[in-house]
């Protein structure tokens, strides 16, 4: 099976693939400091990762059997988001899934942006979870204070929304709701199966 971390942002959801069983998995982030982290720890364990650079908005490289993230579609706006959609299902077999998650809590079509305390606490818990596994902390540090202080999400308000962006693009296979602690506050966001159309 043919699987992409899409929009990986650090190492923990190549990890969880890798813990489920997942052996050869492809990562791609726009950004080249999560990757630098993802072959850092792939070397480290020797796992059989591989990765590289792109922006989903041109293109993916590669067809894919599963594409999985983590409220990746929630830091697109609400413009943006039928085109990420889009961009997904072409890289994606004709029996394809996207599993993913978006974050929820509509505010009338506002973004939520990370406060200043929420922004040092992310960097605290970055550079702890790195000096806990040997990761150079002043790169995580740097990459962590640049990656919150551009971070704003877009939420989708209910299920209905999500059908709407989905429309003539995917079908909603499985939809549930967790409420997380995230990067910086406990928030609640649905857990997503989507079929491609």
């Amino acid at each position: 099976m043919k699987t992409l971390v899409l929009g990986t942002a650090d190492f923990s959801m190549p990890y969880l693939c890798t813990q489920v069983g997942i052996k050869n998995l492809s990562i791609s982030d726009i950004c080249e400091t999560p990757l630098h982290v993802c072959n850092f720890i792939a070397n480290t364990e020797s796992y059989r990762w591989r990765t590289f650079q792109s922006d989903v908005l041109t293109g993916i490289d590669g067809i894919y059997d599963v594409i999985v993230n983590d409220a990746f579609l929630t830091r697109f706006d609400y413009d943006t988001k039928r085109c990420v959609l889009a961009q997904i299902a072409d890289s994606l077999m004709n029996d394809g899934k996207y599993i993913t998650t978006i974050r929820k809590g509509w505010r009338g079509g506002a973004p939520v942006i990370p406060d200043t305390a929420e922004q040092v606490e992310f960097v605290r818990n970055a550079v702890s979870a790195a000096y806990k596994r040997g990761i150079p902390v002043e790169k995580v540090e740097q990459a962590a204070k640049d990656y919150i202080a551009k971070m704003v999400s877009y939420p989708i308000s209910n299920e209905d929304m999500l059908k709407k962006l989905c429309n003539g693009i995917f079908e909603i296979e499985a939809i549930s709701t967790i409420t997380t602690t995230g990067e910086c506050a406990e928030t609640v966001y649905f857990e997503i199966v989507l079929s491609k159309n």
